[in-house]
């Protein structure tokens, strides 16, 4: 059979759906979740141990600002950049900004 004859061709375009608008929340509290594993024993032995209070507390509150920050922004991010959709022929799921992942 000659190269072409009897296949489909199956042209690769951008997934039409977004992801429930719940994940935002989901994405932002494991953030915040994991952002505190580090955050409160630091500001705990901040508190506790005089002589090191500032060497304690002032990586807590770096971490608390980045991870605050991170939490507000990146689950927003996230949203745009995901995208799923079901075909006959196919799942299509495409994920990242910079460097666009696609799973077929």
């Amino acid at each position: 059979m000659p190269e072409g004859e009897g296949t489909a061709e199956i042209r690769l375009r951008p997934p039409r759906n977004t992801l429930n608008e719940r994940v935002v929340s989901w994405w932002r509290v494991q953030w915040l979740l994991m952002t505190a594993v580090p955050v409160v024993p630091l500001a705990v032995l901040g508190a506790l141990i005089e002589p090191a209070r500032f060497w304690l507390l002032l990586p807590a509150v770096v971490l608390a600002a980045a991870g605050g920050g991170a939490a507000v922004l990146l689950p927003l991010w996230w949203f745009r950049t995901h995208r799923w959709e079901v075909t006959e022929d196919a799942v299509y799921v495409r994920t990242g900004f910079f460097w666009q992942e696609w799973r077929i």
